[in-house]
C-alpha cells in the first residue's frame, strides 16, 4: 500500500514539476518576443534621435551663418529648440511604453 503511495506521490510531483517547467519556457519565448519588439523600438529611436541631432545641426549652423542682430539669432536659435523639443516629444511616448514593458519584466530578471 505504502509503495503504491509513493509511486502516485512520485508521478504526481513529476507532472507538476513538467508543467512548470513548460510554464516557464512559454515564459521565455514571451519575454523573447518582447524583447526582441523593444530593441526594434529602440532602433528606430536611436535612428530619429540621430536624424534630429543632424537636423539640428544644420540648424545651428545655418542660425549662426546668418547676420541677424543678436535678438533675431536668439529667436532663431529658440524656434530651433522648439522644434527639436517637439519632435522629441512625439517620440516621447514610446520611450514611457519602452520603460514600462521593461519594468514588467524586470522581476523576472533579476531572479
Amino acid at each position: 500500500m505504502t509503495f503504491v503511495v509513493l509511486l502516485l506521490s512520485a508521478q504526481e510531483s513529476r507532472r507538476k514539476k513538467k508543467e512548470y517547467v513548460e510554464t516557464l519556457e512559454r515564459k521565455i519565448d514571451d519575454y523573447s518576443q518582447d524583447n526582441e519588439k523593444l530593441r526594434h523600438k529602440v532602433d528606430l529611436l536611436e535612428n530619429a534621435n540621430r536624424t534630429l541631432l543632424s537636423q539640428l545641426q544644420k540648424l545651428q549652423e545655418f542660425a549662426s551663418g546668418l547676420s541677424l542682430p543678436s535678438a533675431s539669432q536668439g529667436t532663431c536659435l529658440m524656434v530651433i529648440h522648439s522644434s527639436y523639443t517637439l519632435n522629441f516629444l512625439k517620440y516621447s511616448n514610446i520611450f514611457i511604453q519602452i520603460a514600462i514593458a521593461v519594468s514588467r519584466h524586470l522581476p523576472f530578471f533579476l531572479h
